[in-house]
Formats: C-alpha cells, sequence, structure tokens
C-alpha cells in the first residue's frame, strides 16, 4: 500500500516508524498497487520513535540513491529500500516501469553498511574477518 503526501503534509507529521494514522482517503490501483491520495482529517498517534522521513531526506535521497539491479531479497525490509515509479524519456516514445530505489546511494548489496552492521550484530562477519587477519 502507498500513499501519496504532499510535501506540506509530510513536514508537519514527521511519521515515524510504528505511528498509527487514521484519516478519510480516496483509494486507487495502479497496475497492482494500491494508492493512498487526498488524505483528510487525519490522527496521527505517535509510537515515540525518531522520524525515518522528512522532505530534506526525501530530496537527498532523490539526489544522491541508485536503482537496485539483481536481487532485491537482501534489501527487502532495509528503511532504505524503496519501490520507485521511473519514467524514462530517452526514446521516441516514454515508457514507465518500477525499480527499487536506494535511499542511501549503495550501488553493490554486499557492502552496504545496513547489512554489514546487521552482519556483525549477529556475530557472522566477526569470524569472518577474524580469519583474514
Amino acid at each position: 500500500i502507498y500513499m501519496r503526501f504532499p510535501r506540506g503534509l509530510l513536514s508537519r507529521l514527521a511519521p515515524a516508524k510504528g505511528d498509527e494514522l487514521e484519516c478519510d482517503i480516496v483509494f486507487s490501483h495502479d497496475r497492482g498497487r494500491i494508492i493512498l491520495t487526498n488524505p483528510r482529517r487525519i490522527d496521527l498517534s505517535k509510537d515515540g520513535n525518531r522520524p525515518i522521513l522528512n522532505t530534506s531526506r526525501v530530496m537527498v535521497g532523490r539526489a544522491t540513491g541508485k536503482i537496485i539491479y539483481g536481487t532485491i531479497e537482501p534489501c527487502r525490509d532495509c528503511p532504505y529500500c524503496a519501490l520507485a515509479d521511473v519514467e524514462d524519456r530517452t526514446r521516441a516514445r516514454t515508457s514507465y516501469y518500477r525499480r527499487f530505489f536506494c535511499l542511501r546511494g549503495i550501488a553493490d548489496q554486499e557492502t552496504c553498511p545496513v547489512r554489514l552492521e546487521e552482519k556483525f550484530a549477529s556475530g557472522i562477519g566477526r569470524n569472518e574477518s577474524s580469519r583474514r587477519f
């Protein structure tokens, strides 16, 4: 499910993971996705977590992010992975498609700092790196 937020609304609400949102909204669909638009009478219950997303982070992610090629399985639960609609105007006829997008701009999934942190936290990477040195 995807929700389209106007820029000002995103700044005012500052949603974070774990928050609950209740509102009147318009449902539509686009190629298998449920799209929520025009939120009205919004009630946001904060969970106390820090906002993951704000307008400046979206703009930086848009400018520095990279399309993820290959399997996205390692990136599936990452908060910096997003499904993006791509509009390709390089040909005579504009084509539209979807790609997974890394908002941190990581081109190689194997060297992603988020994944490496998870490996070290679980102890998997610790044994491998000690053998190398």
